[in-house]
């Protein structure tokens, strides 16, 4: 009878779902849901908190929260199937092409969303790209 539950245990630990595998579905569903919040607050109003004056009107802002909101949308999409870093910032790069046209209070809340999803997945840097579009330079890069 030991032997049965030995093997039962043994055979549930290298055959049974794995906890990256439990994991990765969690750490998807959070994400998901994360974004699924961060899409539906109002973007571009004003905040003290950010010391953001609010869109200087309601056509910019609803223009600069539908930009972030495809964001949110692709990486949705996305996030079912890939949540990598690369994946992430390849998003981004497409979402900073559309906010060129921004004044630089809206640009700089954009960027403040963006880190906000990078948050949302843990990454730490973007290894540049956000200040390269920002400033022009990477400073890390001397």
């Amino acid at each position: 009878m030991r032997f049965i539950i030995l093997f039962i245990i043994t055979f549930s630990l290298f055959n049974g779902p794995s906890l990256a595998n439990d994991r990765d579905s969690i750490m998807t569903e959070t994400i998901i849901a994360h974004l699924a919040k961060l899409k539906r607050e109002k973007k571009f109003t004003e905040s003290s908190k950010y010391f953001y004056p609010g869109a200087p009107n309601e056509k910019i802002r609803l223009k600069a929260e539908n930009i972030i909101n495809n964001l949110i949308t692709r990486l949705e999409v996305g996030s079912q199937q890939e949540t990598t870093k690369s994946f992430v910032m390849s998003q981004f790069k497409l979402t900073l092409d559309e906010l060129v046209t921004f004044d630089s209070e809206e640009a700089d809340r954009a960027l403040m969303y963006l880190e906000n999803i990078m948050d949302i997945y843990g990454i730490q840097s973007s290894d540049g790209l956000l200040n390269e579009w920002r400033y022009g330079f990477d400073p890390e890069l001397k």
